[in-house]
């Protein structure tokens, strides 16, 4: 990130502006270097700037609150996005149903699977075997036989 902040800078002393994939960037990096606080500062410049934050900045934000166990914090920020008509894509789906998932509440990831698929998404390898393994971490080896049945089933029309 060291880099990056320093290339930005120099970016912005030679007069050059930043566009919303510029600060995306930054913001994602700071985010999955843990640097919540440098994100949301730097999303914050953003929109002083004039520039509207896309579904995949949002995504980076959400999924680093996620990752520093703020679950609850990235579902008010996933919120605020649609309040803003931005739509939820499989990435930011899967990044709340982890999060969930790691602070230990399985049922509400597989009601974001659900709230998922309502909207029109397909859930991915990814969302299934992360809410299997939360199954299996949590001794729950019948839900997570049951959810990999229900992937079967959904995903390539078998049934066992």
């Amino acid at each position: 990130m060291f880099e990056a902040n320093r290339a930005f800078q120099e970016m912005l002393r030679k007069g050059l502006k930043p566009d919303h994939v510029t600060y995306t960037a930054l913001i994602d990096g700071y985010c999955k270097d843990g640097r919540m606080h440098d994100a949301f500062q730097l999303h914050k410049e953003m929109l002083g700037v004039g520039l509207l934050p896309n579904v995949v900045t949002y995504t980076a934000l959400a999924d680093g609150l996620c990752k520093q166990g703020e679950v609850e914090v990235a579902n008010e920020l996933l919120h605020e996005m649609c309040t803003k008509g931005l739509e939820l894509n499989i990435c930011t789906y899967n990044s709340i149903i982890n999060g969930l998932c790691k602070s230990g509440n399985i049922e509400q990831a597989m009601k974001i699977m659900e709230d998922m698929k309502e909207s029109g998404l397909s859930p991915d390898t990814y969302t299934y075997t992360t809410l299997m393994d939360a199954y299996c971490k949590s001794g729950k080896m019948s839900e997570a036989h049951c959810l990999l049945r229900r992937c079967w089933i959904e995903a390539f029309n078998l049934v066992l």
